[in-house]
């Protein structure tokens, strides 16, 4: 399987913009302020893998297992210290209507959290 130049500069921006997110949201999550305040910070890396998986198309409902091998690779290019389990556990434990509300509407939830939670990415 092989990307386009396009697909390729696509997938490594989206890759550096998630490493940079999830990183600094499990450096949080490491130093927790209370247990509310780490819910937020869960739903917010489980918002930063939703984007990330939009924007490089993981959850085309079209893609062959050969697409997201090489998908995957072409990922852990740019950030090889990812957490696969962890980071799709975070999907795995929504609920229906907290997936539905959060695919559908990923930057307006994305932005409640962070105000809510005071913080910027």
């Amino acid at each position: 399987m092989t990307f386009s130049p396009e697909q390729l500069q696509n997938i490594k921006t989206s890759s550096e913009i998630y490493r940079s997110e999830v990183n600094r949201i499990n450096e949080l999550i490491n130093a927790p302020q209370s247990e509310d305040r780490l819910d937020k910070l869960y739903l917010l890396r489980t918002i930063a893998t939703i984007e990330h998986g939009k924007r490089i198309g993981l959850f085309d409902d079209k893609n062959s297992d050969e697409y997201l091998e090489a998908l995957g690779r072409e990922v852990s290019k740019h950030f090889p210290e990812k957490d696969d389990e962890e980071l799709f556990d975070d999907l795995a434990i929504l609920d229906d209507d907290l997936h539905n509300r959060l695919f559908s509407s990923t930057e307006k939830e994305k932005n409640i959290l962070l105000k809510a939670l005071g913080l910027t990415l």
